[in-house]
C-alpha cells in the first residue's frame, strides 16, 4: 500500500530525512517537473524500510486448506487481531482473514 503524503511526511521527520527530501523535491521542481510529479518522483527516493518481521514462508503454509469464512467473519477476526503483533498465520480463521 502507497503511503499517503501525511503518512510519508511524518515517517521521514522520525527518521530525519525530510529535508533531504524537500531538498530533492525542490531540485525536481527547478528542473521543470510540476509539483505534483516532484513529490512522487521523491517519494520513490525514499522508500519505507522493509517489514520488520516478515512472515517465513513455511508459516503461510499453514493457511492451506483452511476453509472460506464469510467477509463478515473475516472482518470482525481481522478487526480484533489487526495490530497483535502476536498472531500467525495459523491463528487466522482464513486465508482469507489473515
Amino acid at each position: 500500500m502507497r503511503e499517503s503524503k501525511s503518512e510519508l511526511t511524518d515517517r521521514l521527520r522520525r527518521e530525519g530525512r525530510w529535508d533531504d527530501f524537500k531538498k530533492l523535491r525542490e531540485e525536481l521542481k527547478a528542473g521543470g517537473m510540476s509539483a505534483s510529479d516532484a513529490w512522487n518522483r521523491a517519494a520513490q527516493e525514499f522508500p519505507p524500510p522493509p517489514a520488520e518481521n516478515p512472515v517465513p514462508r513455511s508459516d503461510i503454509r499453514a493457511l492451506k486448506g483452511k476453509k472460506p469464512i464469510s467477509i463478515m467473519q473475516a472482518a470482525k477476526w481481522v478487526f480484533e487481531n489487526l495490530d497483535a503483533d502476536w498472531v500467525t498465520p495459523a491463528d487466522a480463521p482464513s486465508a482469507g482473514a489473515w
